[in-house]
């Protein structure tokens, strides 16, 4: 059975880029016959690596050439005297060299020279005398150098010397340039333009950034930097400057800042640093500057300074309103007025106002034969004729012919009315500002006001019908003029604006302006009145403390008393006649709470930045 087994690997078959199979000859490995003559191997470690090898047998069978590689490698390590083992080994060796050769050339039609040069590495490690190998390693492009990564080159610095020099000279001007420059390690060129004049120079104990910049002002030249030990010395001139010194480019990131800031911090470059190329890039939040790196290097210390110093300030702003209203209505209501008239005289104005209906009573009989004036003013009202004498109450006074009605228009009335109402309100607004910004917060609604009117005079008198149908249909039903208001919408209800500043001392300054707009239910020319209440402070407070901004009590008391004239004044007779009364009470405390959330540089002036604006002419 184990014969049968390993007998496939007698033959080998490396597949060719080319997808045809060659078979080979195995090459069988060589044993020392007097060193297996002279090693005995123990039962035990025979049947381990038969029992390894057919697990060799296995991977290899399932083409994972890797494994079983290793697995013939640890047979033929526990029984070497086994030559099927060792030849078990050189086969997986080969299987794995050939597919290592087939993955390298698959990578290679794709691009990837890199991973196709590492694993023909790897299969040359496995069979170096591999003739299919040896083939495609030879075949493979050499590796042509690049370079790893580019980066950009700075700004060129000087290295001299850091020793202090004492120099006493009295020379031309390129003789002490030369002079100074040797003592710390540094060699001079010189542009064509460079002049020499006499000058003296006395110095004691300076370094090189003390000396040089003292020499070149005293001759009026500039020094360039051409490596880091030499400088090139010519004129100190505006189109020198232009034509040899290098320009830094630089895109300065400002994130959260304003389209107004960031002009502002364009404004200071410019004018402060005497920057020629400043972009400023509102959308993207950032500045692009063109500049020599001294420049840039300052402007860079200012932003920083700029931008890291803000502070934030959080506002919490309670306002408190109670409204109270109550009114009462009490006591009795006498009749404001009174109308005596006499009963014959009223009937006789009834009779003449109704005289044909009064005939029609008078012919039935039903008054008999010779009725009374009043028996038929009775017989008048009763069929349903009114008259203003009897819509009241009335009183009859005396008999006879000196009767006389009392009547009034409207009847005692007994009161008892108690309406009462309490409303109480709290807004409670926050606001986060950073110092010295404006917040503004609203909350309401806004309500529309007509202002005025347009009219367009349009009129279709003197036009055709045809234009009249046109105007109807699209300005409506009456085309003579169409009336065009404007509109004004006013924030009704609270609108808070504040503006924090924070001081050195850690108190919070804040400007504040609070309006509180309302309808007041009453109109002018059709247009609504608004009621407002506006307030406006400045003032300071230390970070977390409360303060109250505005305490308004508005009281107000009407009591009406209606009657009958001097008996109400009489004492024990106020209490029945009408008392009507109001009573309204609004109170209002506005607080306020600044809270530091960050606070920034506390220091009176920033840092002191060394910068030589060089002169224009």
């Amino acid at each position: 059975m184990r014969r049968c087994a390993c007998r496939f690997v007698h033959a080998i078959c490396c597949v060719c880029l080319c997808g045809t199979a060659v078979f080979s000859p195995v090459l069988r490995a060589r044993a020392d016959t007097t060193k297996e003559a002279s090693q005995k191997v123990s039962a035990k470690d025979a049947n381990a690596a038969e029992a390894v090898y057919m697990d060799g047998a296995k991977r290899f069978k399932a083409g994972d050439f890797a494994e079983a590689e290793k697995l013939f490698a640890r047979a033929a390590q526990l029984n070497p005297q086994h030559n099927e083992y060792v030849l078990g080994l050189t086969t997986a060796r080969q299987r794995r060299a050939a597919q290592l050769v087939q993955q390298a050339a698959l990578e290679r039609q794709r691009g990837h020279d890199q991973q196709a040069n590492s694993l023909l590495s790897q299969a040359r490690v496995l069979s170096p005398d591999d003739p299919l190998v040896q083939q495609h390693f030879a075949s493979a492009p050499a590796e042509t150098p690049g370079l790893l990564h580019e980066v950009l080159a700075g700004e060129i610095v000087l290295q001299p010397l850091a020793a202090r020099q004492t120099f006493h000279l009295r020379s031309d001007t390129r003789s002490i340039l030369q002079q100074v420059a040797q003592k710390y390690g540094l060699r001079v060129s010189y542009d064509a333009g460079v002049t020499s004049k006499p000058i003296r120079l006395d110095l004691e104990d300076v370094t090189y950034d003390q000396a040089m910049p003292i020499v070149l002002m005293m001759t009026k030249l500039m020094a360039i930097p051409l490596d880091e030990k030499t400088i090139l010395v010519a004129e100190d001139t505006p189109g020198n400057r232009e034509r040899l010194e290098r320009q830094m480019e630089e895109m300065v990131s400002l994130p959260g800042l304003t389209t107004e800031q960031l002009n502002d911090i364009g404004n200071i470059v410019r004018n402060i640093f005497d920057v020629k190329q400043a972009t400023v890039q509102p959308h993207a939040g950032t500045l692009v500057l063109r500049a020599s790196a001294e420049k840039l290097n300052a402007i860079n210390r200012t932003l920083e300074d700029l931008i890291d110093g803000g502070s934030e300030v959080l506002l919490r702003l309670r306002l408190y309103s109670v409204s109270k209203n109550k009114s009462q209505d009490t006591g009795l209501t006498p009749p404001q007025s009174l109308t005596a008239f006499s009963p014959a005289g009223a009937a006789s104005s009834l009779i003449s106002a109704n005289q044909t209906l009064a005939d029609q009573i008078v012919a039935s009989g039903a008054l008999g034969t010779n009725p009374s004036q009043i028996a038929i003013a009775l017989a008048l009202i009763a069929s349903g004729v009114s008259s203003n004498l009897l819509t009241g109450s009335f009183l009859k006074v005396g008999g006879g012919l000196s009767t006389v009605i009392l009547s009034t228009a409207n009847s005692p009335t007994l009161n008892l009315t108690l309406s009462s109402s309490d409303s109480r309100s709290l807004d409670d607004v926050q606001l986060r500002l950073s110092d010295r910004e404006t917040g503004t917060f609203r909350s309401g609604s806004r309500f529309p006001i007509v202002t005025s009117t347009y009219s367009s005079g349009i009129s279709t008198a003197a036009g055709s019908s045809t234009a009249a149908a046109l105007l109807s249909q699209f300005l409506g039903s009456s085309a003579s003029s169409v009336v065009v208001p404007q509109i004004q919408y006013e924030d009704l209800g609270l609108t808070l604006k504040a503006t924090p500043h924070m001081q050195r001392s850690g108190d919070v300054s804040v400007h504040l302006e609070l309006k509180i707009e309302a309808l007041s239910g009453q109109a002018q020319n059709d247009i609504p009145i608004l009621a407002n209440q506006l307030v406006t402070s400045d003032l300071t407070l230390r970070a977390g403390e409360t303060a109250m901004i505005m305490g308004l009590l508005t009281r107000s008391q009407s009591k009406a008393i209606s009657g009958i004239p001097g008996l109400s004044d009489l004492p024990g007779f106020q209490s029945i006649t009408d008392n009507t009364g109001n009573k309204m009470e609004d109170e209002m405390v506005l607080l306020l709470t600044p809270v530091v959330v960050r606070r920034g540089h506390i220091n009176l002036a920033g840092p002191y930045i060394p910068f030589q604006i060089h002169a224009t002419n």
